[in-house]
Protein backbone atom coordinates (compact mmCIF):
# COMPACT_ATOMS: atom_id res chain seq x y z
CA UNK A 1 0.00 0.00 0.00
CA UNK A 2 1.35 2.96 -0.93
CA UNK A 3 -0.12 5.42 1.54
CA UNK A 4 -1.95 4.51 4.72
CA UNK A 5 -5.23 3.80 5.25
CA UNK A 6 -6.65 6.87 7.48
CA UNK A 7 -10.42 7.61 7.88
CA UNK A 8 -12.04 11.36 8.54
CA UNK A 9 -14.56 12.05 10.61
CA UNK A 10 -17.96 10.16 10.62
CA UNK A 11 -17.88 10.05 6.94
CA UNK A 12 -18.48 6.40 5.57
CA UNK A 13 -17.87 6.30 1.64
CA UNK A 14 -20.94 5.02 -1.07
CA UNK A 15 -20.84 3.78 -4.12
CA UNK A 16 -22.58 6.56 -5.88
CA UNK A 17 -24.36 5.69 -8.88
CA UNK A 18 -27.00 8.14 -9.41
CA UNK A 19 -27.29 9.32 -13.25
CA UNK A 20 -26.71 12.90 -12.57
CA UNK A 21 -25.92 16.29 -14.47
CA UNK A 22 -23.84 19.39 -13.40
CA UNK A 23 -25.46 21.85 -11.17
CA UNK A 24 -24.70 25.22 -11.47
CA UNK A 25 -25.92 29.19 -11.97
CA UNK A 26 -26.25 28.30 -15.56
CA UNK A 27 -29.27 30.32 -16.52
CA UNK A 28 -30.09 33.78 -17.81
CA UNK A 29 -32.97 34.74 -15.47
CA UNK A 30 -35.77 35.24 -18.17
CA UNK A 31 -37.54 31.58 -17.67
CA UNK A 32 -38.83 33.04 -14.25
CA UNK A 33 -38.78 36.72 -15.63
CA UNK A 34 -42.36 38.60 -16.33
CA UNK A 35 -41.09 38.11 -20.59
CA UNK A 36 -41.85 34.43 -20.19
CA UNK A 37 -44.01 33.82 -17.21
CA UNK A 38 -46.83 36.59 -18.93
CA UNK A 39 -46.85 34.10 -21.83
CA UNK A 40 -46.94 30.81 -19.87
CA UNK A 41 -50.51 30.18 -20.21
CA UNK A 42 -50.21 30.80 -24.02
CA UNK A 43 -46.97 28.68 -24.71
CA UNK A 44 -48.43 25.66 -23.05
CA UNK A 45 -51.12 24.96 -25.20
CA UNK A 46 -48.33 23.67 -27.09
CA UNK A 47 -46.77 20.01 -25.77
CA UNK A 48 -43.38 20.94 -27.44
CA UNK A 49 -42.68 23.75 -25.17
CA UNK A 50 -44.31 22.09 -22.25
CA UNK A 51 -41.86 19.48 -22.53
CA UNK A 52 -39.58 22.12 -22.92
CA UNK A 53 -39.94 23.93 -19.90
CA UNK A 54 -39.69 20.69 -18.21
CA UNK A 55 -36.21 19.40 -19.01
CA UNK A 56 -34.56 22.49 -21.49
CA UNK A 57 -31.49 19.86 -22.07
CA UNK A 58 -33.83 17.30 -24.38
CA UNK A 59 -32.08 16.87 -27.53
CA UNK A 60 -34.74 18.19 -29.50
CA UNK A 61 -35.59 21.46 -27.06
CA UNK A 62 -34.45 24.02 -29.33
CA UNK A 63 -36.37 22.31 -32.63
CA UNK A 64 -39.11 22.57 -30.92
CA UNK A 65 -38.83 25.98 -29.64
CA UNK A 66 -38.32 26.78 -33.69
CA UNK A 67 -41.43 25.46 -34.34
CA UNK A 68 -43.24 27.36 -32.15
CA UNK A 69 -41.68 30.35 -33.06
CA UNK A 70 -42.87 29.83 -36.28
CA UNK A 71 -46.75 29.36 -34.81
CA UNK A 72 -46.99 32.28 -33.38
CA UNK A 73 -44.28 34.49 -35.12
CA UNK A 74 -47.74 35.86 -36.57
CA UNK A 75 -50.25 35.33 -34.42
CA UNK A 76 -48.48 37.68 -30.93
CA UNK A 77 -45.17 39.81 -30.15
CA UNK A 78 -45.86 38.81 -26.40
CA UNK A 79 -45.11 34.96 -27.10
CA UNK A 80 -42.60 35.55 -30.02
CA UNK A 81 -40.20 37.24 -27.12
CA UNK A 82 -41.38 34.49 -25.11
CA UNK A 83 -39.89 32.09 -27.20
CA UNK A 84 -36.94 33.67 -27.78
CA UNK A 85 -36.23 33.88 -23.88
CA UNK A 86 -36.52 30.45 -23.52
CA UNK A 87 -34.25 29.93 -26.42
CA UNK A 88 -31.78 31.56 -24.71
CA UNK A 89 -32.23 30.03 -21.91
CA UNK A 90 -31.86 26.46 -23.62
CA UNK A 91 -28.78 27.91 -26.11
CA UNK A 92 -26.76 28.62 -22.69
CA UNK A 93 -27.56 25.26 -20.81
CA UNK A 94 -26.17 23.83 -23.63
CA UNK A 95 -22.95 25.67 -23.35
CA UNK A 96 -24.01 27.87 -26.54
CA UNK A 97 -23.98 31.26 -27.41
CA UNK A 98 -27.20 32.85 -26.61
CA UNK A 99 -25.95 36.51 -27.63
CA UNK A 100 -27.77 36.47 -31.55
CA UNK A 101 -31.06 35.37 -29.75
CA UNK A 102 -30.48 38.19 -27.31
CA UNK A 103 -29.92 40.63 -30.24
CA UNK A 104 -33.02 39.22 -31.94
CA UNK A 105 -35.38 39.20 -28.62
CA UNK A 106 -34.22 42.95 -27.86
CA UNK A 107 -35.35 44.04 -31.13
CA UNK A 108 -38.51 43.01 -30.23
CA UNK A 109 -38.55 44.27 -26.57
CA UNK A 110 -36.55 46.27 -24.46
CA UNK A 111 -36.11 45.23 -21.01
CA UNK A 112 -33.11 45.35 -18.03
CA UNK A 113 -34.06 41.54 -17.71
CA UNK A 114 -32.18 41.26 -21.21
CA UNK A 115 -29.67 43.71 -20.86
CA UNK A 116 -28.54 41.54 -17.48
CA UNK A 117 -28.95 38.55 -19.38
CA UNK A 118 -26.54 39.90 -21.96
CA UNK A 119 -23.87 40.76 -19.42
CA UNK A 120 -24.24 37.11 -17.99
CA UNK A 121 -23.67 35.56 -21.73
CA UNK A 122 -20.50 37.69 -21.93
CA UNK A 123 -19.37 37.15 -18.53
CA UNK A 124 -19.38 33.24 -19.26
CA UNK A 125 -18.10 33.74 -22.37
CA UNK A 126 -14.68 35.69 -20.72
CA UNK A 127 -15.51 39.18 -22.35
CA UNK A 128 -15.36 40.87 -19.01
CA UNK A 129 -14.98 44.58 -19.96
CA UNK A 130 -18.19 44.11 -22.25
CA UNK A 131 -20.24 42.47 -18.97
CA UNK A 132 -18.84 45.16 -16.77
CA UNK A 133 -19.83 48.11 -19.37
CA UNK A 134 -23.51 47.00 -19.34
CA UNK A 135 -24.03 46.53 -15.99
CA UNK A 136 -22.99 50.01 -15.49
CA UNK A 137 -25.40 51.26 -17.62
CA UNK A 138 -28.20 49.60 -15.82
CA UNK A 139 -26.32 51.09 -12.33
CA UNK A 140 -26.40 53.93 -13.82
CA UNK A 141 -30.30 54.08 -14.94
CA UNK A 142 -32.12 54.97 -11.93
CA UNK A 143 -35.40 53.62 -13.23
CA UNK A 144 -34.53 49.84 -13.11
CA UNK A 145 -35.70 48.12 -9.63
CA UNK A 146 -33.78 47.49 -6.55
CA UNK A 147 -33.37 43.64 -7.52
CA UNK A 148 -31.50 44.63 -10.85
CA UNK A 149 -29.46 47.22 -9.59
CA UNK A 150 -28.96 44.56 -6.53
CA UNK A 151 -27.78 41.78 -9.97
CA UNK A 152 -26.27 44.72 -11.75
CA UNK A 153 -23.66 45.59 -9.27
CA UNK A 154 -23.08 42.13 -8.43
CA UNK A 155 -22.15 41.40 -12.23
CA UNK A 156 -20.09 44.48 -12.59
CA UNK A 157 -17.64 43.21 -9.05
CA UNK A 158 -17.92 39.89 -10.81
CA UNK A 159 -16.56 41.19 -14.00
CA UNK A 160 -13.83 43.63 -12.56
CA UNK A 161 -12.79 40.80 -10.22
CA UNK A 162 -11.63 38.57 -13.02
CA UNK A 163 -9.94 41.20 -14.80
CA UNK A 164 -8.29 42.39 -11.49
CA UNK A 165 -4.38 42.81 -12.05
CA UNK A 166 -3.68 44.95 -9.20
CA UNK A 167 -4.60 45.31 -5.77
CA UNK A 168 -6.50 48.96 -6.90
CA UNK A 169 -8.06 46.88 -8.96
CA UNK A 170 -9.46 45.23 -6.35
CA UNK A 171 -10.04 47.61 -4.10
CA UNK A 172 -12.74 48.91 -6.73
CA UNK A 173 -14.40 45.12 -6.07
CA UNK A 174 -14.83 45.11 -2.43
CA UNK A 175 -16.74 47.91 -2.25
CA UNK A 176 -19.93 46.88 -4.63
CA UNK A 177 -19.79 42.82 -3.06
CA UNK A 178 -20.08 45.01 0.96
CA UNK A 179 -22.84 46.80 -0.85
CA UNK A 180 -24.98 43.99 -1.46
CA UNK A 181 -23.56 41.82 1.73
CA UNK A 182 -25.97 44.47 3.38
CA UNK A 183 -29.00 43.70 1.15
CA UNK A 184 -28.67 40.10 0.89
CA UNK A 185 -25.99 38.16 3.42
CA UNK A 186 -26.93 35.00 2.23
CA UNK A 187 -26.46 35.53 -1.88
CA UNK A 188 -23.62 37.87 -1.29
CA UNK A 189 -20.94 35.96 1.10
CA UNK A 190 -20.47 33.24 -1.72
CA UNK A 191 -19.22 36.12 -4.35
CA UNK A 192 -17.55 37.88 -1.21
CA UNK A 193 -15.70 35.66 0.07
CA UNK A 194 -13.86 34.40 -3.22
CA UNK A 195 -13.09 38.11 -3.61
CA UNK A 196 -10.96 37.70 -0.35
CA UNK A 197 -8.95 34.76 -2.01
CA UNK A 198 -7.96 36.67 -5.10
CA UNK A 199 -7.35 39.75 -2.86
CA UNK A 200 -4.71 37.67 -0.59
CA UNK A 201 -3.44 35.83 -4.03
CA UNK A 202 -2.60 38.77 -5.88
CA UNK A 203 -1.34 40.20 -2.18
CA UNK A 204 1.10 37.27 -2.07
CA UNK A 205 1.87 38.12 -5.61
CA UNK A 206 3.11 41.60 -4.73
CA UNK A 207 4.37 40.57 -1.45
CA UNK A 208 5.71 36.58 -1.52
CA UNK A 209 7.95 37.06 1.65
CA UNK A 210 4.62 37.67 3.96
CA UNK A 211 2.32 35.06 4.40
CA UNK A 212 -1.49 36.05 3.27
CA UNK A 213 -4.16 34.42 5.36
CA UNK A 214 -7.80 32.93 3.97
CA UNK A 215 -9.35 34.00 7.59
CA UNK A 216 -11.38 36.97 5.38
CA UNK A 217 -12.47 34.52 3.30
CA UNK A 218 -13.92 31.71 5.66
CA UNK A 219 -15.05 34.14 7.78
CA UNK A 220 -17.56 35.67 4.95
CA UNK A 221 -18.62 31.99 4.02
CA UNK A 222 -19.12 31.13 7.46
CA UNK A 223 -21.23 34.28 7.99
CA UNK A 224 -23.57 33.25 5.22
CA UNK A 225 -23.78 29.06 6.79
CA UNK A 226 -24.83 31.15 9.82
CA UNK A 227 -27.70 32.96 7.98
CA UNK A 228 -28.87 29.70 6.16
CA UNK A 229 -28.94 27.88 9.69
CA UNK A 230 -30.71 30.46 10.83
CA UNK A 231 -33.55 31.49 8.23
CA UNK A 232 -33.69 28.05 6.55
CA UNK A 233 -36.79 27.09 7.41
CA UNK A 234 -38.50 30.63 6.68
CA UNK A 235 -36.64 30.37 3.18
CA UNK A 236 -38.04 28.02 1.27
CA UNK A 237 -36.08 29.27 -1.99
CA UNK A 238 -35.20 26.74 -4.65
CA UNK A 239 -31.50 27.90 -4.77
CA UNK A 240 -31.26 27.48 -1.06
CA UNK A 241 -29.91 24.10 -1.33
CA UNK A 242 -27.28 24.54 -4.08
CA UNK A 243 -26.32 27.76 -2.42
CA UNK A 244 -25.99 26.05 1.11
CA UNK A 245 -24.01 23.02 -0.63
CA UNK A 246 -21.44 25.38 -1.98
CA UNK A 247 -20.60 27.33 0.52
CA UNK A 248 -19.92 24.41 2.89
CA UNK A 249 -17.66 23.48 -0.04
CA UNK A 250 -15.80 26.59 -0.01
CA UNK A 251 -15.31 26.00 3.37
CA UNK A 252 -14.14 22.48 3.03
CA UNK A 253 -11.37 24.13 0.13
CA UNK A 254 -10.41 26.68 2.62
CA UNK A 255 -9.62 24.29 5.23
CA UNK A 256 -8.05 21.94 3.56
CA UNK A 257 -5.69 25.36 2.69
CA UNK A 258 -5.23 25.52 6.59
CA UNK A 259 -4.46 21.82 6.50
CA UNK A 260 -7.37 20.91 8.83
CA UNK A 261 -7.97 17.71 7.25
CA UNK A 262 -11.00 16.63 10.18
CA UNK A 263 -13.11 19.89 9.72
CA UNK A 264 -12.45 19.53 5.55
CA UNK A 265 -14.08 16.47 5.51
CA UNK A 266 -17.15 17.45 7.68
CA UNK A 267 -17.94 20.34 5.16
CA UNK A 268 -16.96 18.38 2.07
CA UNK A 269 -19.65 15.44 3.83
CA UNK A 270 -22.48 18.18 4.30
CA UNK A 271 -21.79 19.76 0.97
CA UNK A 272 -22.42 16.49 -0.21
CA UNK A 273 -25.73 15.44 1.97
CA UNK A 274 -27.47 19.00 0.46
CA UNK A 275 -27.07 17.86 -2.79
CA UNK A 276 -28.37 14.15 -2.15
CA UNK A 277 -31.70 16.44 -0.56
CA UNK A 278 -31.40 18.60 -3.67
CA UNK A 279 -31.79 14.68 -5.98
CA UNK A 280 -34.79 13.89 -3.65
CA UNK A 281 -36.48 16.85 -5.33
CA UNK A 282 -35.70 15.24 -8.59
CA UNK A 283 -33.20 17.50 -9.36
CA UNK A 284 -29.83 16.50 -11.20
CA UNK A 285 -27.47 18.43 -9.28
CA UNK A 286 -23.39 17.85 -9.85
CA UNK A 287 -21.54 16.23 -6.99
CA UNK A 288 -18.24 16.29 -8.76
CA UNK A 289 -17.58 19.50 -6.42
CA UNK A 290 -18.03 17.56 -2.95
CA UNK A 291 -16.81 14.07 -3.96
CA UNK A 292 -13.21 15.92 -5.02
CA UNK A 293 -12.71 17.72 -2.23
CA UNK A 294 -13.70 14.65 0.12
CA UNK A 295 -11.31 12.84 -1.80
CA UNK A 296 -8.68 15.32 -1.54
CA UNK A 297 -9.09 14.72 2.18
CA UNK A 298 -8.56 10.83 1.56
CA UNK A 299 -5.32 11.76 -0.21
CA UNK A 300 -4.12 13.82 2.29
CA UNK A 301 -4.93 11.60 4.97
CA UNK A 302 -2.79 8.67 3.49
CA UNK A 303 -5.90 6.74 2.29
CA UNK A 304 -5.60 6.74 -2.08
CA UNK A 305 -7.88 3.98 -2.57
CA UNK A 306 -10.76 5.51 -0.85
CA UNK A 307 -9.83 8.51 -2.62
CA UNK A 308 -9.63 7.20 -5.84
CA UNK A 309 -12.33 5.49 -5.85
CA UNK A 310 -14.38 9.08 -4.73
CA UNK A 311 -12.35 10.65 -7.88
CA UNK A 312 -13.38 7.84 -10.76
CA UNK A 313 -17.47 8.79 -8.95
CA UNK A 314 -16.49 12.83 -9.56
CA UNK A 315 -15.27 12.20 -13.01
CA UNK A 316 -17.73 9.76 -14.31
CA UNK A 317 -20.06 12.37 -15.91
CA UNK A 318 -21.49 13.23 -19.71
CA UNK A 319 -19.27 15.72 -21.47
CA UNK A 320 -19.43 19.39 -19.84
CA UNK A 321 -21.02 22.25 -21.58
CA UNK A 322 -21.27 24.70 -19.55
CA UNK A 323 -18.48 26.78 -18.01
CA UNK A 324 -18.99 26.20 -15.15
CA UNK A 325 -19.64 21.96 -15.50
CA UNK A 326 -16.07 22.68 -17.41
CA UNK A 327 -14.29 24.40 -14.75
CA UNK A 328 -15.60 22.04 -12.02
CA UNK A 329 -14.38 18.66 -14.12
CA UNK A 330 -10.97 19.92 -14.95
CA UNK A 331 -10.47 20.90 -11.25
CA UNK A 332 -11.28 17.13 -10.48
CA UNK A 333 -9.40 16.18 -13.39
CA UNK A 334 -6.30 18.43 -11.76
CA UNK A 335 -7.15 16.42 -8.07
CA UNK A 336 -6.94 12.76 -9.44
CA UNK A 337 -3.53 13.66 -11.17
CA UNK A 338 -1.84 14.95 -8.32
CA UNK A 339 -3.45 11.58 -6.86
CA UNK A 340 -1.64 9.58 -8.87
CA UNK A 341 1.18 11.77 -9.23
CA UNK A 342 1.93 10.94 -5.57
CA UNK A 343 1.29 7.15 -6.30
CA UNK A 344 4.05 5.07 -7.05
CA UNK A 345 4.00 3.51 -10.46
CA UNK A 346 0.71 5.81 -11.40
CA UNK A 347 3.02 8.53 -13.29
CA UNK A 348 1.50 7.73 -16.67
CA UNK A 349 -1.88 7.82 -15.74
CA UNK A 350 -1.49 11.17 -13.69
CA UNK A 351 0.12 12.54 -17.38
CA UNK A 352 -3.07 11.26 -18.91
CA UNK A 353 -5.17 12.83 -16.46
CA UNK A 354 -3.59 15.85 -16.67
CA UNK A 355 -3.88 16.42 -20.30
CA UNK A 356 -7.26 15.51 -20.21
CA UNK A 357 -7.96 18.81 -17.97
CA UNK A 358 -5.78 20.53 -19.90
CA UNK A 359 -7.56 20.06 -23.22
CA UNK A 360 -10.91 21.18 -21.51
CA UNK A 361 -12.36 24.02 -24.10
CA UNK A 362 -12.81 27.01 -22.20
CA UNK A 363 -12.64 30.87 -23.46
CA UNK A 364 -9.45 32.05 -23.09
CA UNK A 365 -10.07 34.54 -20.17
CA UNK A 366 -10.95 31.75 -18.32
CA UNK A 367 -8.05 29.18 -19.09
CA UNK A 368 -5.64 30.91 -16.26
CA UNK A 369 -8.31 31.07 -13.45
CA UNK A 370 -7.00 27.80 -11.99
CA UNK A 371 -8.23 27.76 -8.19
CA UNK A 372 -11.01 25.76 -7.22
CA UNK A 373 -12.89 29.10 -6.08
CA UNK A 374 -13.44 30.09 -9.59
CA UNK A 375 -16.02 27.34 -9.76
CA UNK A 376 -18.41 28.97 -7.07
CA UNK A 377 -18.65 32.23 -8.34
CA UNK A 378 -21.74 33.26 -9.00
CA UNK A 379 -23.50 35.95 -11.53
CA UNK A 380 -27.15 35.62 -9.89
CA UNK A 381 -30.02 37.00 -11.16
CA UNK A 382 -33.22 38.98 -10.30
CA UNK A 383 -35.52 35.51 -10.39
CA UNK A 384 -32.44 34.25 -7.88
CA UNK A 385 -33.46 36.56 -5.13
Amino acid sequence: MPFRATAIGKFIFRNITLQRSYGSWCHLGLQNSSLVQNSLASLQQLPDVTQVLHNPLQANALESLHRAYDIFEHIGSQEVAAILALTAEVQVRRGESPISTLQQLLQRQSSPFIQLAFAKSYWMQGEFAQASDLCQHLLDDETVTKDVTLAARNGYALSQLLQAASLDDLFVVRDPFRRNALHHPQWAALNFGVAQVVYADLLSHHRPTTDIPIDPALREWKQGLTWWKKHATKQQHPMALILQSQLHANMAWGLLQLQDIEQASKYAHDSLKLLEQQQKQESNVALTVPLTLLAQCYHRSGSAVTAEGLLQTAISVAPPRTLIEKLQLRYALRAYAALCHDWDKRGGDAERLTAQADAIELPGAWKHKDSFVYTSLWFWMPSDL
